[in-house]
């Protein structure tokens, strides 16, 4: 294929998580033409820089004058000018509400009558809300990442979910999985192995690098960087932290990031006693959070489910040992004893224990940062990411 290829992106927010837009920014300069599905419109000096193309889709939020200008001007585009998408989208509208359905409509009738080399889902979630989309003939590349693989299927109240995923593993072209852990759960909900592809999450190693000089004052620092959701099991942590204080450890425990949890997360803070002791910062830009990493002593993940967490590479990266429970393929990156320690899901006990010790022992801390470091360096680097999914999507054009 002389011309760039072209992969539309569909599932995405702006801003977008700083992984995916490193991997996006990252395909676009290797000769990828990337077309950004969103309903906020990118920063136009970011699409400048990244070259990287930006289409509009809208949110339903109820039928105001806007959506209905839009509804009709896009319905009337669609059924005139590409007639084929448009049945093809409403024989793919699921059994539910007019409303579900008229909003699940609103968000197809944009993409009809376009045509790009392949689609991209970087969530199982849009996926399952774009199926109609892979019958339009583009082959379909989706990824699979975490809590909507090993946590979401199981829900008795997400059926229409799970029918769903299944049919998007059976019907993309190539999945990508971040772990083999997950890449496991994606086998036992039908994905065929063949079709699959597994890359580990990378880290910008040029970014995140150790800090050169961080000044020790006998404050015991632990950070937590992620959303404030239910899945990141924030309360165990905060447990643990709570019983590193009943035992005198001048501990100050940092959580970057927001969502809907803040509120209970302050009420969970003040109960224990802990306002002197854990710090929510809200969201920070990736600068804000390299220093916070680069003066902190100890990384830790209390997650009840992850694929391989990006901020616990990062943390690697930045020299920090890790203290992370055992879920998804955090055992893929974090050897126990090695990069750091490994400690049963929802067990504060065994985590404020390895957190003691690591307390005790400034050398250890060194000593784990340092192999988590290079663990990074030589296995999650952002640059080979990039040429394994350039290389996926190579399998793909090439079945085109």
């Amino acid at each position: 294929m002389d011309r760039k290829p072209s992969v539309l992106v569909v599932g995405t927010n702006w801003p977008m998580e700083t992984f995916l837009e490193r991997l996006l920014y990252g395909l676009a300069t290797r000769g990828v033409k990337i077309t950004l599905a969103t309903s906020p419109k990118p920063d136009m000096n970011w699409l400048a820089e990244t070259g990287i193309q930006w289409m509009y889709v809208p949110v339903w939020r109820g039928l105001t004058l806007g959506a209905f200008t839009h509804l009709i001007f896009h319905t009337l585009r669609c059924w005139l000018f590409a007639a084929r998408d448009a049945r093809i989208f409403w024989g793919g509208l699921p059994d539910v509400d007019w409303k579900t359905r008229l909003s699940i409509w609103y968000s197809l009738i944009p993409f009809a009558g376009r045509r790009w080399d392949a689609i991209y889902f970087p969530w199982n979630s849009a996926a399952v809300h774009y199926l109609p989309l892979f019958d339009l003939g583009m082959p379909v590349v989706l990824s699979c990442r975490g809590s909507q693989i090993n946590i979401a299927p199981h829900n008795e109240n997400r059926c229409s979910f799970l029918s769903g995923l299944k049919k998007t593993l059976e019907r993309a072209v190539l999945v990508h999985c971040v772990s083999g852990d997950i890449l496991q759960q994606a086998v036992s909900l039908g994905l065929n192995p063949d079709k699959a592809a597994m890359i580990h999450p990378a880290v910008d190693t040029a970014f995140f690098v150790p800090s050169s000089a961080r000044v020790e004052d006998g404050i015991f620092r632990v950070v937590m960087v992620g959303s404030l959701v239910w899945v990141k099991g924030y309360e165990y942590a905060l447990s643990a932290i709570h019983q590193l204080a009943e035992m005198n450890v001048p501990v100050l425990c940092t959580i970057v990031g927001d969502g809907p949890e803040q509120s209970r997360l302050r009420f969970t803070i003040e109960d224990l006693g802990l306002s002197e002791k854990v710090q929510l910062l809200g969201k920070r830009s990736p600068e804000q959070v390299r220093e916070i990493l680069q003066n902190s002593d100890v990384f830790l993940l209390s997650s009840l489910s992850e694929g391989i967490s990006n901020a616990a590479l990062e943390a690697m990266a930045c020299g920090l040992p890790v203290v992370t429970a055992d879920c998804g393929g955090m055992r893929e990156a974090v050897s126990h004893g090695v990069e750091g320690f490994v400690t049963p899901v929802r067990d504060p006990q065994a985590m404020a224990k390895v957190l003691f010790n690591l307390w005790q022992r400034p050398e250890l801390r060194r000593q784990l940062g340092d192999a988590g470091c290079q663990k990074v360096l030589k296995e999650f680097q952002l640059n080979g990411q990039i040429e394994q999914w350039l290389g996926l999507y190579k399998l793909v054009f090439r079945q085109k």
